[in-house]
């Protein structure tokens, strides 16, 4: 089975069009056709219904498509691997983090890469669990550095700890008046302000455990958003209440700045690496990956 037959098959899977697709490839519609009728009968199986609205995909096109995209990622790569060896291509890199490695470890790892290897250029996709998975699983991204939870324990992903034990903790800024309370219950913080980050997030399922144990309607953030950065400002300058990892509030806690409430209420869990089972990682990305395990070292 060529591999120009299966890009053919994924423009046309995006672009939902026999014209759109052909032009994205510069190729003729009528080649274009011809290609794809000929998957079809490589595969046994009609790809797509035709129609004045264009190419739908039938269900076996959808049963295929995450398969055939890490197919023409992984030569992509390789075909970039023998350039970067033949010193005629820069090293790529596509990876993805969450929150609690991107301002934390990430940084570090990709300073000590460039020194090594200024030719190499590294692409973060920041996100979370939802979207980075199946950037993950279809060949998008190498690896991603997430939360390790059971919804990971999947039959095609392994997975790598590099930061065990790492605590989340509840904080407050130093001008809340939470702290000038002799005790705060958990009740005292349910009507907030919280910064909270999506629903999809880890860290804020936990916390809506935490309260349903308690017998406690979740917790309504006034301020809802991914960036870490900004949350850590607001809680600064104001007097909101996060959930947070330990890892990214350390310095601030050492300063003063922020300060751990309801110490009895931490959630340990482990931060690593995730990768397609079985997948081969460029050059680059294992360089990269070296670089990130010495300093998650280094931060334990």
């Amino acid at each position: 089975m060529e591999l120009s037959k299966l890009r053919h098959f994924l423009a046309v899977l995006e672009t939902g069009s026999l014209g759109d697709a052909a032009r994205q490839l510069n190729i003729s519609q009528p080649a274009l056709s011809k290609s794809i009728q000929s998957l079809e009968q490589a595969f046994g199986s009609p790809l797509f219904v035709r129609s004045a609205r264009g190419m739908t995909p039938t269900a076996a096109a959808s049963a295929i498509k995450e398969r055939v995209r890490v197919i023409a990622t992984e030569v992509d790569r390789a075909e970039v691997e023998i350039r970067e060896i033949s010193g005629a291509a820069r090293g790529r890199i596509v990876i993805g983090s969450g929150p609690s490695f991107a301002q934390s470890i990430l940084p570090r790892a990709i300073a000590k890469l460039l020194q090594a290897s200024p030719n190499v250029e590294v692409v973060v996709r920041d996100g979370f669990i939802d979207t980075l998975l199946p950037a993950l699983k279809s060949g998008e991204i190498e690896y991603a550095l997430l939360t390790l939870s059971a919804q990971l324990q999947q039959p095609d992903l392994d997975t790598e700890i590099l930061l065990p034990r790492n605590r989340a903790l509840v904080v407050v800024g130093s001008h809340n008046p939470l702290l000038s309370q002799h005790s705060v219950s958990l009740e005292d913080t349910w009507p907030g302000p919280w910064v909270l980050a999506r629903q999809s997030d880890q860290l804020r399922q936990k916390l809506t455990e935490f309260f349903s144990r308690a017998g406690l309607p979740a917790p309504r953030p006034a301020l809802e958003l991914s960036s870490i950065p900004l949350a850590l400002t607001a809680l600064r300058e104001g007097n909101l209440i996060s959930f947070l990892p330990e890892v990214l509030v350390r310095q601030d806690l050492s300063d003063g700045t922020l300060h751990q409430i309801l110490p009895e209420l931490t959630w340990e869990r482990s931060l690593g690496a995730v990768f397609r089972r079985g997948s081969v990682f460029t050059a680059a990305a294992r360089k990269l990956l070296d670089e990130i395990r010495a300093a998650s070292r280094q931060q334990m």
